[in-house]
């Protein structure tokens, strides 16, 4: 069957002889969570109608299809104590269903509930129903967890949505704090107060004049945590393959991230959810701020920067290039390569354009193995061209053992990968991922450049051959920043970056603090970025992207709060997440 005018509305009477028809299926009836009759009858109809047209705070619509009854949506006041949480529900007719209208059915009723302040809405649905939770996360529901025996007995998957609130305007009162100058400055009742995006207040509470002040938040605010290393078709298998080496035959590259990569590019909603899933759970985790890989097609790679865009986080997005050492079907002619890169370029700046250039192209030769001289000249082309002559670069440098002695072999008596950017012209304003293996003389070379680090210290437990001591870089005066390296690391949490990071300092004999993990995970990724007037810390004229956090309160007032949260926090502590002045967990 043809798809058809789809319509989502109100209840009435007349629709009772369509409702019984639409409803009276067997499968239907065990599909659902909830009681349903069986057979379904027009008394059954009827007196579903007059509930659903009744003011008690539910809210039930009719699906039309060609102006006849093809389901039903619903939403309804969740079981939490929080009134802003909602759950909904839906079916659609045997006959009827695949041709879209639960989707779009979805999608009405989240937009009839997305008026007011910020809540969330919830789903559960049968483990073994995948059109249901298809259709959930095409309206970028995420899945949160599997409930054994919810319905009689039947495992069930919950899915979660957060409703974007307010605009990037707003105040709030609190406690805050930040890194800055080698250690945290701690802010007790501060009001922080925004205007498009930007901080245009931020004094002790008494200190305000006019309005009285608003309530006192609970939880203490952190500036927002910044990712500067993070692959975004990998989430799919995070967590998978990290007994095998890198590089080579059989290794990790070949048998899960090339095949995961090429999988997105063919297919783009599949991209669109795998997309979804690494923006908002980094959005969930208090990463306010990516730097992400894509993929090699420019299709898929667009849609990356159209997910950011719509879930409201802060970055860059990427379009890997490769033209060389790589698996024939994920390797690409150096200049159809360039020339889609170019119009990967164009499309996100057209899009960031839209939101404030929140959302940026970043150039990303994958690594010197799968680039060519040719295609490394051809990608710095493409940033000259661009206006100001200026855009992130971003890749991977000397980042494990069988990675260099690779370079080696390719590259005899060029020197090391940082002699090799640098003579393209692609060290310059770059974002360096892992840099495990640098010398000396490259940490000035880099520092000369303006080039940063990304430092990703699981994934380089894991892969890497050594690991990066980040006293190195710091002493050269390189900014060093934090990331994920989704899927290299399994986790993609930057506070668990952090940690991991004062754990490689300790294994290289070194001693990083906390806080300073901390500072590297927010002021540290801001000057990575260039952004340290604007990212990473709290003040007049700084963008307003910060994490409302809530963990054990302490004796030793905000410092040993966020010492509790950075050892110990997670998405669980998690009360609220800004970026550019919206809330958007």
């Amino acid at each position: 069957m043809k798809k058809g005018a789809i319509k989502v509305c109100k209840f009435d009477p007349k629709f009772t002889e369509g409702l019984a028809a639409a409803a009276n299926y067997k499968s239907l009836a065990s599909s659902l969570r909830v009681g349903f009759p069986s057979p379904y009858q027009q008394k059954h109809a009827a007196d579903f109608i007059t509930k659903a047209t009744r003011d008690d705070g539910e809210i039930n619509r009719c699906i039309l299809m060609n102006d006849q009854v093809a389901g039903v949506v619903s939403a309804w006041r969740g079981r939490s104590i929080d009134p802003s949480v909602w759950e909904i529900g839906y079916w659609v007719s045997p006959p009827l269903q695949g041709l879209g209208l639960a989707t779009e059915a979805v999608r009405t009723i989240v937009e009839e509930l997305g008026g007011g302040r910020l809540g969330r809405i919830e789903a559960s649905v049968r483990v073994c129903n995948s059109g249901s939770r298809r259709v959930l996360e095409k309206n970028g529901f995420v899945k949160e967890g599997i409930t054994r025996g919810l319905d009689n007995g039947v495992d069930c998957v919950t899915y979660g949505l957060f409703r974007r609130g307010g605009g990037r305007g707003g105040k709030v009162r609190g406690d805050f704090v930040h890194y800055a100058d080698g250690g945290l400055d701690c802010f007790e009742d501060y009001i922080c107060e925004w205007e498009k995006g930007r901080i245009t207040r931020f004094e002790k509470a008494e200190e305000g004049a006019g309005q009285p002040p608003p309530p006192r938040s609970g939880g203490v605010f952190t500036p927002g945590l910044i990712d500067l290393h993070n692959h975004a078709p990998q989430h799919a298998f995070k967590g998978t393959g990290l007994d095998k080496p890198l590089m080579g035959p059989g290794g990790w590259l070949e048998s899960y991230t090339f095949r995961a990569e090429k999988m997105c590019c063919d297919d783009l909603e599949r991209a669109r959810l795998t997309f979804r899933e690494a923006v908002t759970s980094g959005l969930r985790n208090g990463t306010t701020t990516a730097v992400y890989f894509g993929v090699l097609d420019a299709e898929a790679s667009k849609v990356l920067a159209d997910v950011m865009i719509e879930e409201g986080q802060r970055g860059w997005a990427s379009k890997v290039s490769m033209d060389r050492n790589a698996p024939g079907y994920y390797v690409e002619d150096t200049a159809e390569g360039l020339s889609r890169l170019s119009d990967f370029v164009d499309h996100v700046v057209r899009r960031g354009e839209e939101c404030d250039g929140r959302v940026r192209p970043a150039l990303c030769p994958r690594f010197i193995p799968t680039c060519s001289p040719e295609m490394l000249r051809g990608i710095e082309a493409i940033r000259r061209e661009h206006p100001g002559g200026k855009m992130l670069v971003t890749s991977h440098l000397s980042e494990s053992v069988d990675e260099v002695d690779f370079v080696k072999t390719l590259h005899q008596g060029e020197g090391s990968d940082a002699d090799i950017f640098d003579a393209a012209g692609l060290l310059h304003d770059s974002i360096q991922a892992h840099c495990v293996h640098c010398c000396p003389k490259d940490w000035v070379k880099m520092r000369d450049c303006g080039s940063a680090v990304a430092h990703c210290p699981l994934s380089n437990f894991y892969f890497a051959g050594g690991t990066l001591d980040v006293r190195a870089p710091r002493e050269a005066g390189v900014r060093v920043g934090l990331g994920t390296d989704v899927a290299g690391g399994y986790d993609g949490s930057i506070l668990s970056a952090a940690r991991h990071a004062v754990i490689a300092a300790r294994v290289c004999g070194g001693d990083l603090a906390w806080w300073e993990a901390f500072g590297m995970a927010t002021a540290g990724g801001a000057e990575a970025l260039g952004m340290e007037g604007e990212l990473g810390k709290f003040g007049v004229g700084f963008r307003m992207d910060a994490v409302c956090w809530e963990g054990e309160r302490r004796e030793d007032g905000i410092e040993g709060y966020l010492e509790w949260i950075v050892h110990k926090g997670d998405d669980r502590n998690i009360r609220a997440v800004y970026v550019d002045g919206r809330q958007v967990v």
